[in-house]
Formats: structure tokens, C-alpha cells, sequence
């Protein structure tokens, strides 16, 4: 139990805004915030940790945990088994539609955990489009994407005006915008949070909501559904925004199906908050619209083409798809027959597979925008000897598996659906050497045995978790720099 201190407009704010509620509100101010994941069910369907839970009520995989545990120290964290949310923000599992595949775009996407939500509870065959502006969060935004191992998020790192009008006009079935706002719903997690309020925050912030919802809402197609969503508590930017976009585009609340005993609070026709007071998480708003006219002040302000990437970039690469190669046999022998079909590409000496009913669509993005990751990087051409190379002339070059490839799903220890002649081999470490690897470490060559040479996945709790390469009485440790976390972490164990 705390007692924070809060600024004094911002109370008077909720004191008007919450009425009889108010009391209770500070009180649940100066409580410890929620502890909480959400569990990858398709590479951990039960808790990986030592530690009491209960399950949150709008979100079967989400977790409520009595401790914090250290998520620095678990390999499984690392590798994708789960991820710390903040329980509010799960609800969005509620307001999607699996029926059939849909295109996505989530345009302030980092740190993904919604991103990740919408992966899981949409249709499989889904295209998500992950975006985020931000330089410094965007890294954090694949990170956790890539973990996850689905094929079906692509990342791009850009302003939401570059999505503009032209090609990518009304592409998209579903937007959802989590806006960056006043944050006031984050106060008892976050000081900093605290410290920044002000009115002139909230107009700001209103501002560019308003410019985000302006450029997003012309990607959504006639019929599409926006969420729109924030972690704060004012009016301006929650109601007000909705009430906006309502007079300004057109378009229509929708009621959601939200339980009594969940205590979600619904302030206006279709607007819901989250209050900390009467659910066990975070403050959240959430609203559902969809798009039931065209938005022509946005086509004409934003009508020519876009082409971000070649028109901003002098490095701009050519996508070509590719049929076969001898680097796609090796793929093909790693992963055996395919639930679905698929369309591989290449960018430079860099392999991608997406599903196949994406493709056309990617090669649109790849032109249009700036991509920080395609749907699944498979690995590169590289020049060297021994494992899977392949001789060209002179030269010999070799296949070399990447990171984002041994988080995939279609590596996952199905032993029944293993096929029966990959090159590869696969080797279960103890923690204490997961960790030694994630910390970029020496690993003991004595734990591959008498293993040939070649790619090995290690493995913890069946989980992979990287690639090591086996030359002669070596074993070299392929993790990427900018994964690995702190030789010290391993003085925690």
C-alpha cells in the first residue's frame, strides 16, 4: 500500500468525472498494480511458472500472478512461452471476429502486446500489420513478435500518414489504433507518468489522435471495424474522440457483449472503460465503430500513391518470389509438409516464406512502406564450407538458418510430425545452459556428444530457443547480438 501523490487538476478531473466512485478510485490508486501474463497456447498451454494464478476473466490464456517472477532469468520467457501484460489490455480478445481471414492493421503496435492478442484470436490465416513510428520502440515491437513464432505479423516502422490513401486505401478490414495519450490510467505502474500530466498534455495528445485516427481511418475499408482504445481516464481524449469521429467520418458505435461481472463500466453508447476500482487491472478505454461511408476529405487530401520506401530510400531492394531452389529443399527437409500453402521470396541473399493468399499483398507493403520484418525470415545464402553448402561454380555457399526461424512454430518438438529426413538435429539443455547461451556464453561442445557437424537447435523444456553450429570439436553460438541479456543475469540463479 502507497500514497501517492497525484496533481491537483487531474483529481478534481476524476472527482467530476467518477462522483460517488471517487473514494474508491484513490484507493485503488495507492494499491500495488497487477501482476500479470498472457501464455503463447502454442508453445506453452500451461503456466510455466512456480507461482499461484488465477485466470483473467475476458481472456482464458491471460494470468494473474500472486508474485513477480524474473522474467529475465526464464528461458521460456525468452522464447516466447509468454508475455507480461497488463491484464486490462487483453480485453481486445473480446472484440474480434475468427470467423474467416481477415487483413490487420495495428498502427501504434509497440511493445506488441495487442499485436499478439490479435494473432491469437483471429482466424490463422489472418495478415496482421504491426506498425509503430517510433524509432525507439520499434526494435522492442519485432523482438516480441519474432518470440511469438507466428508467420502471419509483418512489422513496419512508419508515420501513419505514410499509409496515406493512395494504394493502401481501404485495404484493411480491421484498424485498431491504441492511441498514445495522457497515460493517466498507468499512474500507480508508472512516475513518469505522473510527473508528465498536464492539461496541455491532454490537448496535445488530442491532437495527434485526431491526426493518427485522420490517416488510419483511410486503410479501413467500407464495413471495417475500428477499436479504438487508451490508457487514460479524461473525456478529451476517450468520448470526446469517439463522439468526433462519429461527426466527422461517419461512423457508428458499436455495442460490444461485455459481461456485468467483468465491472467493465460503460460511460457512453458503446465507450468502456476499465477502472482500477472495479477491475482487477490497469485503467483502459475502449470503443468498437465501423467505417459505414467512404471518407472522401481523406481520399482527396491523401489520394496520390505513396511508395514510402522508393521514394525515401536509395537503398531500396528488390522482393522476388522464388519457386525452387537448393536452399529451399533444405528448408523443406527441416520442417516437413506445410498445414497451409506458401510462397517463398527472397530480398537480397535473404529467404521469407508468407502464406501463399498474402503474398501479392506483402509485395504491395514491400513497396509502399518501410518493413522492419516480413511475415517469417527463413535465413540467408551465405558463403562458406561444410553444413548444407551448396557448390556454384567456384564458390561454395550455405544455407544459415535464422533466429526468427527457430522461434517459428513449424519448429515446435511435434514428434508425430517431424520429418523423417531432416539434416538438423535438435539437443534439450538444462537452464543453466539456456541462459549461458542467451547470454552469448561458450557452450560445451561436450553437450552435443558425438553429434556431426552441422545447424543444431537447442532446446529447453522441449522449447527452442536458438541455433548453435557444431565445426569439428567447436560449437559456435549463433544468437543474435542485440538478443543477448547480461553475462551477470547467470549470478542470479
Amino acid at each position: 500500500m502507497s500514497n501517492r501523490v497525484f496533481p491537483q487538476q487531474f483529481l478534481q478531473k476524476i472527482e467530476s468525472q467518477l462522483g460517488d466512485q471517487y473514494s474508491d478510485f484513490i484507493y485503488s490508486q495507492n494499491c500495488d498494480p497487477t501482476i500479470s501474463i498472457r501464455l503463447n497456447h502454442n508453445k506453452q498451454p500451461s503456466p510455466p511458472l512456480d507461482n499461484q494464478h488465477d485466470v483473467v476473466p475476458w481472456c482464458t490464456d491471460g494470468l494473474y500472478l500472486k508474485d513477480r517472477p524474473s522474467y529475465i532469468t526464464d528461458p521460456l520467457f525468452h522464447a516466447g512461452c509468454y508475455y507480461s501484460q497488463e491484464p486490462s489490455s487483453m480485453i481486445i480478445s473480446q472484440l474480434l471476429d475468427n470467423s474467416e481471414p481477415i487483413r490487420v492493421l495495428d498502427m501504434c503496435a509497440a511493445p506488441g502486446g495487442k499485436t499478439l492478442v490479435l494473432a491469437d484470436y483471429l482466424h490463422p490465416h489472418s495478415l496482421i500489420v504491426a506498425n509503430e513510428f517510433d524509432g525507439k520502440r520499434v526494435g522492442k515491437l519485432v523482438e516480441n513478435t519474432v518470440r511469438w513464432g507466428r508467420d502471419n505479423i509483418l512489422v513496419t516502422h512508419n508515420r501513419p500518414s505514410d499509409f496515406g490513401a493512395g494504394e493502401l486505401c481501404e485495404e484493411f478490414d480491421l484498424v485498431l489504433v491504441d492511441a498514445p495519450c495522457s497515460g493517466e490510467g498507468m499512474f500507480r505502474k508508472d512516475q513518469f507518468a505522473v510527473d508528465q500530466w498536464s492539461p496541455k498534455l491532454i490537448g496535445e495528445c488530442v491532437s495527434r489522435q485526431k491526426d493518427i485516427l485522420f490517416y488510419s481511418l483511410s486503410t479501413l475499408k467500407i464495413g471495417g471495424k475500428l477499436i479504438y482504445s487508451t490508457c487514460t481516464y479524461n473525456a478529451e481524449e476517450n468520448e470526446e474522440i469517439v463522439g468526433w469521429m462519429v461527426e466527422q467520418f461517419g461512423l457508428q458505435v458499436l455495442q460490444c457483449e461485455i459481461p456485468l461481472e467483468w465491472g467493465i463500466s460503460e460511460t457512453a453508447d458503446g465507450c468502456y472503460h476499465c477502472y482500477p476500482h472495479k477491475t482487477r487491472g490497469e485503467g483502459l478505454f475502449f470503443a468498437v465503430l465501423e467505417k459505414i461511408a467512404p471518407t472522401p476529405e481523406v481520399i482527396e487530401k491523401h489520394g496520390e500513391k505513396n511508395n514510402y520506401f522508393k521514394q525515401r530510400s536509395a537503398n531500396y531492394k528488390e522482393l522476388n518470389q522464388v519457386k525452387k531452389t537448393e536452399y529451399l529443399d533444405e528448408f523443406a527437409s527441416w520442417v516437413g509438409e506445410l498445414k497451409h500453402p506458401v510462397t517463398y521470396f527472397q530480398i537480397e541473399q535473404n529467404f521469407y516464406m508468407t502464406q501463399a493468399a498474402h503474398f501479392g499483398f506483402v509485395q504491395l507493403l514491400h513497396d509502399s512502406l518501410f518493413i522492419k520484418k516480413y511475415p517469417l525470415k527463413i535465413g540467408e545464402k551465405a558463403k562458406g564450407k561444410g553444413f548444407s553448402s551448396v557448390n556454384t561454380g567456384s564458390k561454395s555457399f550455405v544455407f544459415t538458418p535464422d533466429h526468427e526461424f527457430s522461434q517459428s512454430q513449424l519448429l515446435l518438438d511435434d514428434h508425430q510430425n517431424e520429418p523423417q529426413n531432416r539434416t538438423y538435429n535438435r539437443v534439450e539443455i538444462s537452464k543453466i545452459e539456456a541462459i549461458k547461451f542467451l547470454s552469448k556464453q561458450e557452450i560445451i561442445a561436450d553437450l552435443v556428444g558425438a553429434i556431426p557437424d552441422g545447424f543444431i537447435l537447442l532446446t529447453h523444456s522441449h522449447i527452442p530457443i536458438g541455433w548453435a553450429k557444431k565445426v569439428d570439436s567447436r560449437l559456435q553460438n549463433l544468437l543474435p547480438k542485440g538478443l543477448m541479456i547480461r553475462s551477470s543475469i547467470i549470478d542470479l540463479l
